[in-house]
């Protein structure tokens, strides 16, 4: 009589149980498998498509950024530009308007024609170019300028005597001048009737 193995199944045992695999196998290739091969393949697609926006988004925000740095650069650079042009039209401006006080101051000595030592009242004084223009002619000039500024430049500048208002003790003078005052005045006629009393009997009164 055959030998018989414990353990090792029949042959028929074998072969239906070959068979229930194959057909395990089978349904899990036909029905099993393409689902999930569907799902990671959707899944591999969904990773991908989020990396290609990344890197999407990634290069967008190079380049925006890459336009921000020029925008910047180009808007550095115009205010640049227009910050030299403002200084080099304020340095123009401040010359011509040196210039023009300083003709002023010329025409105005020339035109009183004074002697050497006459006193002279320069009322509203600005800057100080007429006390300067009064000093080389040898004048005695007196400047009166509310302005602390104008009257600081003028004292730096030019060395000339500033008050910020008129001594009552002030004259008598051979000429008074003021140049664009009046106009800025409260009570011009008092401050008229003011200056007249300090001339000498003989003195000039220039307003402009």
């Amino acid at each position: 009589s055959a030998t018989v193995v414990p353990l090792l199944p029949e042959p028929y045992d074998i072969i239906w149980s070959a068979v229930c695999f194959a057909i395990i196998l089978f349904v899990f290739w036909r029905k099993f498998l393409p689902s999930v091969k569907k799902t990671l393949d959707a899944r591999s697609e969904a990773i991908e498509g989020g990396i290609r926006k990344a890197e999407i988004a990634q290069a967008e925000a190079t380049a925006a950024l890459a336009q921000y740095k020029d925008q910047l650069a180009e808007g550095r650079a115009e205010a640049a530009k227009i910050r030299d042009q403002a200084r080099a039209d304020g340095t123009k401006i401040l010359a011509e308007l040196k210039e023009q006080a300083a003709a002023e101051a010329a025409r105005r000595r020339a035109m009183l024609n004074l002697p050497a030592g006459a006193m002279v009242l320069d009322y509203g004084s600005g800057s100080g170019e007429f006390l300067a223009e009064g000093t080389r002619a040898g004048w005695t000039m007196l400047g009166v300028e509310p302005g602390e500024a104008y009257a600081a430049h003028a004292r730096a500048a030019h060395g000339a005597t500033v008050l910020p208002s008129l001594p009552a003790d002030a004259g008598p003078f051979d000429a008074i001048t003021s140049h664009h005052v009046f106009e800025h005045l409260r009570d011009p006629v008092a401050v008229l009737a003011s200056l007249v009393a300090r001339l000498k009997p003989d003195g000039v009164l220039y307003l402009s």
